[in-house]
């Protein structure tokens, strides 16, 4: 292997990325001579950075520290104004959708899709989105829509999780009620149609 090569280095930043290693993703884009980056790996430069701001966050709401992880978001929103930063809208949205401030989600996760060029891509996200805030209304509406929509494979596959991502929470808020005839009401079409789905069957 030659790991001074400028693709070798964002093969092994994309693989940091699917791994949640930011820190050790930049460090490998960080070693491509300025000259030598090309867009791609500009932009994945940027989606690193911001992970190495939600991560954080998240970690901060996780452990009660939730203004902290506040500022965090709002700081990285900050940083990534204009319109490179439409590309980190969705991890954004959905950032600041986990800590909780729902308002701030949905006007990043509504800019998205409104912007000009917007496509199924950034529809799924928003989805992704809506989910996360618990706009379980909107979030239907979205999913029958999209439905109609010409997708690829793998959107087609994101899609068929959004309904059964939101079964499940459905199904856990009343199992936490006490009401376990209503959850497994919830969840039984669910298991007929997705029998290998081990998140629904637990």
């Amino acid at each position: 292997s030659h790991p001074d090569m400028p693709d070798v280095r964002h093969a092994n930043a994309l693989l940091a990325f699917d791994l949640g290693d930011a820190l050790a993703g930049l460090g490998h884009l960080e070693q491509i001579a300025p000259s030598r980056r090309r867009p791609a790996v500009a932009q994945l430069q940027r989606r690193l950075w911001l992970r190495t701001q939600t991560d954080p966050a998240r970690l901060a709401a996780r452990r009660g520290q939730g203004a902290h992880a506040h500022d965090i978001l709002v700081r990285a929103q900050a940083s990534v104004g204009g319109d490179q930063g439409d590309e980190l809208l969705a991890p954004l949205a959905e950032a600041f959708a986990e800590i909780g401030d729902v308002a701030r989600a949905l006007a990043l996760g509504r800019r998205l899709v409104l912007r000009a060029g917007a496509g199924v891509p950034d529809r799924l996200a928003y989805a992704a989105v809506l989910l996360k805030a618990n706009q379980d209304a909107e979030l239907a509406v979205l999913v029958r829509q999209l439905r109609n929509s010409a997708l690829t494979t793998s959107q087609r596959a994101d899609l068929d999780g959004l309904p059964a991502a939101l079964a499940i929470r459905q199904a856990d808020a009343m199992r936490e009620a006490g009401n376990l005839a209503g959850a497994y009401g919830v969840l039984s079409p669910m298991m007929s149609d997705r029998p290998d789905d081990a998140g629904i069957a637990s």
